[in-house]
């Protein structure tokens, strides 16, 4: 036998060795993670919102804002929503506690749902409150939200995704969105950093908190996977989420692992049906399709992206609204109004000439009114 004849049969061994070490690792590692990868994030969702400190337990309902802080005097939460509500156990009769709430709408307010007396109230900036609690009670049931009377018939918000690498740039388009008076707050279908790091995160956090007189309410992308377990949940909240604003029901999915784990497909399918009869809004970072298939910007299962779409179909879902691809595309699947967006600075499709951008989304009870493109760059 020949020298290239032994090659050629030692080749299909090697291929075979190589595909079975694959199997193996991707079987091991990956299983819950490879078959259903979003899973983890789905289960650490329901873990968000809730924290202790000796006798005192706080709890926001729906898991709607991350707890920054607790201890003995009080403690820090990132909002994700426009109103939340929240319980306090455990508190020391004797001494006042301090509640800090970050990325908060500026005319939102507190309400204690039993009637107990609240304390002072200051505003260090637009998207910030604290709150002290007077001595007396050792529990709260706080309320804190917009009154009905200030949400406007009509108002707008913006969308921005996949800041990654531009993340010491994204200054300018916060200070732009901050010209826009009717702006109530910001949508992110996720990649806000690079890493995805407690640190970069906390980093996007800082420049919201300096430049946005508004809030932003995000769903993670593929870069918010991170380096470490866990920052995004600890920093922004749950992956996925639900709330209702000014006859709109906001639904935030994760699909930053290209596909929607079973649990939060359960939430969904709830969060469609109490959004019943309210202009419904889709947020994800992945879309399910690729409208021009240039690059890795669709589910990983093209059955999975069709059953998404028909669930918004069947629903009467008024908008959806996705990242990933780092250019503009607008248009419409299985019925429901499409919108990808990933011009908050991230490397741009090349060649299509959209370059770094927004979207800002007219809306009122009922209707969406019209979505415009801003162009930063």
């Amino acid at each position: 036998m020949s020298a290239r004849s032994t090659d050629l049969g030692r080749r299909p061994l090697q291929l075979s060795r190589k595909v079975l070490i694959g199997l193996l690792f991707f079987g091991v590692a990956g299983q819950g993670g490879c078959l259903r990868p979003a899973e983890p994030w789905a289960t650490a969702d329901g873990k968000v919102g809730v924290a202790e400190a000796g006798s005192i337990q706080l709890a926001v309902a729906d898991g709607l804002a991350a707890v920054h802080a607790i201890d003995a005097e009080g403690a820090t939460l990132w909002v994700t929503a426009p109103q939340i509500a929240l319980s306090l156990t455990g508190l020391d009769p004797t001494r006042d506690y301090r509640l800090t709430l970050q990325n908060v709408l500026a005319d939102a307010v507190p309400e204690d749902l039993d009637g107990a007396p609240l304390g002072a109230l200051t505003r260090p900036l637009a998207t910030e409150a604290t709150l002290v609690l007077p001595a007396g009670p050792t529990s709260r049931r706080l309320r804190w939200a917009v009154p009905e009377a200030a949400v406007a018939a009509r108002w707008r918000f913006a969308v921005v995704s996949d800041v990654q690498e531009a993340l010491g740039e994204v200054d300018d388009i916060f200070k732009r969105m901050a010209t826009d008076p009717s702006l109530r707050f910001v949508v992110s279908a996720g990649d806000l950093t690079q890493r995805g790091t407690a640190d970069t995160l906390r980093e996007f956090q800082a420049a919201m908190r300096t430049h946005l007189p508004i809030p932003l309410y995000a769903t993670p992308g593929n870069h918010e996977r991170g380096v470490d377990e866990g920052p995004y949940h600890r920093v922004f909240g749950r992956a996925s989420s639900n709330f209702r604003f000014g006859g709109v029901n906001f639904m935030f999915v994760d699909s930053g692992s290209a596909t929607v784990d079973p649990i939060v497909y359960g939430w969904l399918e709830d969060w469609l049906d109490a959004g019943d009869g309210l202009l419904q809004v889709f947020v994800s970072h992945v879309a399910p399709f690729d409208p021009i298939g240039a690059r890795s910007g669709s589910f990983r299962s093209r059955r999975e992206a069709a059953k998404l779409v028909a669930l918004l179909g069947r629903h009467g879902v008024d908008v959806a609204l996705h990242g990933h691809v780092h250019s503009y595309y607008a248009y419409s699947a299985g019925g429901v109004p499409t919108y990808i967006s990933g011009g908050g600075g991230a490397i741009p499709e090349r060649l299509d000439g959209v370059e770094r951008h927004y979207l800002t989304v007219d809306v009122e009870p009922g209707r969406l009114r019209g979505v415009a493109l801003e162009r930063v760059d």
